[in-house]
This record gives structure tokens, C-alpha cells and sequence, in this order.
């Protein structure tokens, strides 16, 4: 019975220890938490990366969370495939939000619009075989951009602008 439970013990610590930076920053999505995740990755190989997960991180860049969005940003860079087109759009939903706060990060990470022209112009699987809704989501965050009218973000608000395709 002694070796059961220490077992038991063992594996309990052995889980509560082996949680990586991205579950720490699921279960408690602090800016603070956010600083500290550099890649998707679980204990549990099977579980890294899924939608909810992103949704987890999609509310805090929403709620205009620099840290989040910064996090969002690192994770693109380092992803590929569906992930990184899932992140993409993730970024890509604050352009229309909430345009100054995405150019504001844009600024604070020192990232030339050139390197975000897919986040600007990825509308999200919603707006598969939906040209017309496509296209407006664009025009919609087009005129979001240009309503930015803070002095200091005037240059990047035009060169984003200027990675729209047709523009």
C-alpha cells in the first residue's frame, strides 16, 4: 500500500511539474504569464495548440492585452502550417477592433508592415466562399486603419495600409 500511494504521490508531482510555460499561461492568462511562453507545447504531446486554447489567447489580445498580443505575435513567427494561419488570423481580428492598439504593438515590436502583409490580409475561414463579405471585412479594416489618427503612428497606419492586396 506505501508503494501505491507514493507512486501516486510521485506521479501527481511528477504532472503538476512537467506543466510547460503555454499550460501555465492557459490556466492563468497574465500578462506576466504571457511574457514567459516562447512556443505551443503541452506535457501531453496530443493536446498542444487547439482551438479552445486559442480562443484562450484570442480573448486576451482582444482585451488588448500587450503581453498577449506580443505572445500571439512570437508564436506566429515560430509556427507554420494551420497554426500559424489560426494565429495569423487571430492578429488579424484585432486590426478591426481595436486598429490603434494593433498599430501600437506593431510599433512597440519594431515590425515592418512588409512581414504582417498576410495578418492584413487574411480574412479567417469564416469568409471562405464569402467574396462579398471578404471584401468587406477588408474595406472594414481599411477604414479602421485610417482612422487612426495619433500623430506617432501615422507613418506605420500608412505603410500597413499600403500591404493591402489591391492597394
Amino acid at each position: 500500500m506505501k508503494t501505491i500511494s507514493g507512486l501516486l504521490l510521485f506521479l501527481f508531482f511528477h504532472s503538476a511539474f512537467a506543466e510547460t510555460a503555454w499550460e501555465k499561461y492557459l490556466e492563468n492568462p497574465t500578462p506576466k504569464q504571457a511574457a514567459l511562453v516562447n512556443k505551443v507545447e503541452a506535457s501531453d504531446q496530443g493536446n498542444a495548440g487547439g482551438d479552445s486554447e486559442l480562443q484562450i489567447l484570442q480573448n486576451q489580445v482582444l482585451a488588448q492585452d500587450s503581453e498577449a498580443f506580443q505572445l500571439a505575435y512570437r508564436l506566429y513567427k515560430s509556427s507554420d502550417g494551420g497554426l500559424a494561419e489560426d494565429l495569423g488570423a487571430l492578429l488579424a481580428r484585432t486590426i478591426r477592433a481595436h486598429p490603434q492598439f494593433f498599430l501600437q504593438q506593431i510599433a512597440l515590436l519594431k515590425v515592418p508592415c512588409t512581414k504582417l502583409a498576410w495578418v492584413l490580409n487574411t480574412p479567417g475561414l469564416e469568409y471562405t466562399d464569402r467574396p462579398n463579405a471578404k471584401n468587406y471585412e477588408m474595406n472594414m479594416r481599411k477604414k479602421a486603419l485610417r482612422g487612426v489618427q495619433t500623430r506617432e503612428l501615422a507613418d506605420i497606419r500608412d505603410l500597413c495600409i499600403k500591404e493591402f492586396r489591391g492597394d
